[in-house]
């Protein structure tokens, strides 16, 4: 728990750093983000496969802070539900807060995991053409785990609590592309396809799979900025 909260509090110093500091960049534009998002789990090896897909949300504040003209540190502060299914082809076991579950071969497992997100990213931006201005984007993106749950159809298992399953800190890197939409003044609507791949383990291998399982997704980033 103490290392959890010291993780919380430089995410905190970093985030506020990016928003307080503003003396040697050219500009802060925040701005909110509700995104619609396709995510699935991948392992790296063959007793375990990618079952499925999740549809989720990654929604919260979006913030650009402009080192020149057309170039910005794009970060922000967001929730992301995310996830996918994994399908084991040896015996499984699942660690739960209640119990702990043993299943046979051929078992899906559906991790449906919750994050703060804190990502940062290198953004290059056009100049505005008519109304509308294209970015391209490629960073990291963090996350910091606060929820934990899984389904196992097979056996009506059904939002059993898994934190103890899942390694509280992930990270990925995230390259996209997208466009804005200016609306009046500075306003603008933003629209982006951004595909993320995940670098670290999020189980603990408390399920006796010796694997690596990451979670990867395509977000489709939809919000206003002021």
């Amino acid at each position: 728990m103490k290392n959890r909260a010291n993780f919380f509090k430089a995410l905190i110093i970093i985030f506020l750093f990016f928003f307080t500091n503003t003396t040697f960049s050219q500009g802060l534009r925040l701005g909110f983000v509700a995104s619609p998002q396709l995510s699935w789990m991948s392992s790296d090896i063959n007793k375990v496969k990618t079952d499925g897909n999740r549809f989720g949300f990654d929604f919260g504040l979006n913030a650009d802070v402009f080192f020149a003209k057309n170039y910005a540190l794009a970060t922000g502060l967001t929730i992301n539900n995310t996830g996918g299914k994994l399908n084991y082809s040896d015996p499984v076991s699942l660690k739960a807060s209640d119990s702990v579950y043993n299943f046979a071969e051929g078992t899906t497992i559906d991790y449906k995991l919750q994050y703060i997100k804190l990502p940062v990213s290198i953004k290059l931006k056009t100049n505005q053409i008519g109304y509308f201005t294209y970015y391209g984007r490629f960073g990291l993106t963090p996350q910091i785990l606060i929820g934990a749950k899984a389904d196992v159809s097979s056996h009506d298992i059904s939002d059993v609590n898994i934190i103890d399953e899942i390694t509280f800190f992930n990270l990925a890197y995230n390259v996209g592309a997208g466009l804005e939409y200016a609306v009046g003044g500075s306003t603008a609507i933003t629209f982006g396809v951004i595909y993320t791949k995940g670098f670290i383990d999020v189980t603990k291998n408390n399920n006796n799979a010796n694997d690596k399982a990451v979670i990867n997704s395509v977000t489709f980033k939809l919000g206003v900025l002021f």
